[in-house]
């Protein structure tokens, strides 16, 4: 009896520092992150927001939306957003590829970069054909459902598995 209580408390101990170093990570990774503030849009329509822009010294984020606000459905077109630096050099480029954007739809992105000390950048619309979208994702909110029971049902079939 006094074996499965030992064991009992090490059981506890290790969960209690597992959670201690899983959130004292997380908010570590979350602390090293700034506010970017330093942006421009140039492109009016289809209308462009940021909800979200974070850098670290080595990369960062960029979350917002795009909402079609040129009363016609948009076969395809990119958006395009410029890094630079603090002196005012080009550091990189991403683009979003947006197909079939219908009226009125909105469409949420997020781009991710590995730029070392992007202090701005400037987002805007652009026509021209990308070999590759970089970096970027884009999706409706039916798609993020689906992406979300997706990774719901697969989690809860893996512990039979094992």
């Amino acid at each position: 009896m006094s074996r499965m209580k030992t064991f009992l408390i090490y059981l506890l101990l290790f969960i209690a520092f597992f959670v201690f170093v899983s959130v004292m990570s997380y908010l570590f990774v979350k602390t090293s992150y700034h506010d970017l503030y330093s942006y421009k849009i140039i492109t009016e329509s289809p209308k462009v927001t940021i909800k979200e822009s974070k850098a670290t010294s080595a990369n960062g984020y960029i979350i917002g939306t795009v909402k079609n606000n040129t009363g016609s459905t948009i076969e395809k077109i990119n958006l395009k957003v410029d890094f630079y630096s603090k002196r005012g050099i080009n550091l990189g480029t991403k683009y979003v590829k947006i197909e079939n954007f219908k009226p009125d739809e909105t469409k949420e992105f997020r781009i991710n970069y590995q730029l070392n000390n992007v202090q701005n950048y400037i987002v805007e619309m652009t026509y021209n054909d990308v070999i590759e979208a970089e970096s970027g994702d884009i999706f409706t909110t039916n798609e993020k459902i689906i992406w979300l029971l997706g990774g719901i049902l697969v989690w809860s079939l893996i512990p039979p598995l094992f």
